[in-house]
C-alpha cells in the first residue's frame, strides 16, 4: 500500500481547492453547464469530467451551507450509472 507524505497530501488538497475556486468562477457566470462545457473545463483544469461533477457537488454543499441557495447545473446521464443528476 502506498502511503503519501503530509506534504503530498497538502499539495493535492491545495490543487483541489484551486480547481474548485476556478470552477466556482466559471459557474458564477453561467446558470447551466452543458456536457461539452464540462469537458472543456475539465481539459482546461487538467482533470476528468467526472472530477468536475464531483467538484460541482462540493460547491453546491458549500453554497447551500453558506448562502442557502444553489446553482442549477444539469449533469448529463452517466453511461456507467444509468441515472441523471438534475439538482437545483
Amino acid at each position: 500500500m502506498r502511503t503519501r507524505t503530509e506534504a503530498d497530501r497538502r499539495k493535492r488538497q491545495a490543487a483541489k481547492y484551486a480547481r474548485i475556486v476556478a470552477l466556482t468562477k466559471i459557474l458564477n457566470a453561467k446558470e447551466n453547464l452543458s456536457t461539452s462545457e464540462a469537458r472543456s473545463v475539465a481539459d482546461a483544469l487538467g482533470v476528468s469530467e467526472r472530477t468536475i461533477y464531483r467538484d460541482i457537488g462540493v460547491i453546491r454543499e458549500v453554497r447551500g451551507m453558506l448562502a442557502g441557495y444553489g446553482t442549477k447545473i444539469n449533469r448529463p446521464q452517466d453511461e456507467n450509472e444509468g441515472t441523471t443528476n438534475d439538482e437545483t
